[in-house]
């Protein structure tokens, strides 16, 4: 899958960083630097169980009381990291001692695998994330939603996961964000294939779509599949989707011009297919066939002279041609040698 990080970052009330790059790391903003990916997730994600990477490092917050807390929740209601918090969206909380590492800052704090220490690890992956946005997974999707994943310090022990109005607006607290994009690209529109030598080209043109199902958003690769056409009229006759994956052929390009492998003289169905930046899928375009030919020069093509064709056809059109074109050029040679002995 192509990991682009897209996020916002809140350190602190009235201070926001924002980027919008494939950069992962965020610089130091007011004593913690913050890291994550993946950050943007796509229909793949729904039964994944990557996890992400996702870290925090302390650099100069000065704790006012003993014991301070790392708390890391979701965020309820408009997604914002501050109001009254649920009770099940706890993900997990760390006690800090002033002498640990993390307080010390000299090592990062891993999310969520150093959070709970003395209890069970939280589960954090893709699929989890994604199940938090409603209708990702299900329907016709969402594109360019947000799930947010909230942190605080809670430098006074104040008990920040109860509290989050209060404590929170007055502790260090930020969040990271995951972008959720599950509507695929529309379906390509019928693609052009030039047959060549053992290949095909396929030149493939973006396919527009007002249906809700799909995204009208910038495509980022195309995938070309193809298969012998078969004899058979109701096997020929089925979609992509239905074709045997051990009779075809796939190959995948960011150009929209995509050569795939094909033997000659076979003729062959083919479909192409549009895929976003997270590897959403468009449906497959319409099919056409086409029949790769092998190429041949002037002796393999006419071995009997040139003009009587011999055994090879791909390119006798255009050879007939150049020999057309000489002879028009030999007559006028003549016809002007004639008027200047006159």
């Amino acid at each position: 899958m192509i990991r682009y990080a897209t996020a916002i970052l809140g350190l602190f009330p009235g201070i926001a960083w924002a980027a919008d790059t494939i950069e992962t790391e965020n610089p130091v903003a007011n004593g913690l630097t913050v890291t994550w990916t993946p950050a943007k997730l796509g229909k793949a994600a729904c039964a994944s169980t990557d996890g992400f990477d996702i870290t925090v490092k302390r650099t100069n917050i000065s704790t006012t009381g003993d014991n301070p807390q790392f708390v890391t929740w979701w965020p309820g209601g408009t997604g914002a990291c501050s109001g009254t918090l649920e009770s099940d969206s706890l993900l997990g909380t760390l006690d800090l001692d002033a002498s640990d590492t993390f307080w010390l800052g000299s090592t990062w704090l891993d999310i969520p695998s150093d959070l709970n220490p003395s209890g069970t690890v939280p589960t954090l992956n893709e699929a989890i994330v994604l199940a938090r946005e409603s209708g990702a997974c299900t329907g016709t999707g969402v594109a360019g939603t947000t799930v947010r994943l909230c942190f605080a310090i809670d430098l006074t022990n104040n008990n920040a996961i109860d509290t989050a109005s209060g404590t929170m607006l007055a502790d260090p607290f930020g969040w990271v964000q995951f972008v959720v994009d599950t509507k695929p690209p529309p379906p390509p529109e019928s693609p052009t294939v030039t047959p060549l030598d053992g290949k095909l080209s396929v030149k493939i043109t973006d396919g527009t779509s007002s249906d809700s199902t799909y995204e009208d958003d910038d495509v980022a690769s195309y995938r070309v599949m193809i298969r012998k056409l078969p004899t058979d009229a109701t096997e020929a006759a089925k979609l992509p989707a239905e074709w045997t994956a051990s009779e075809t052929t796939s190959a995948t390009d960011t150009s929209n011009e995509v050569t795939i492998d094909a033997d000659n003289g076979v003729e062959y169905q083919v479909a192409a297919y549009a895929l976003d930046d997270v590897d959403n899928e468009s449906p497959a375009s319409t099919v056409v066939t086409a029949k790769p030919q092998a190429e041949c020069d002037v002796a393999e093509c006419y071995p009997t002279g040139l003009l009587e064709p011999g055994y090879c056809g791909a390119a006798q059109g255009s050879l007939w041609g150049i020999a057309l074109v000489g002879l028009a050029l030999g007559y006028a040679w003549r016809r002007a040698r004639v008027r200047g002995a006159a």
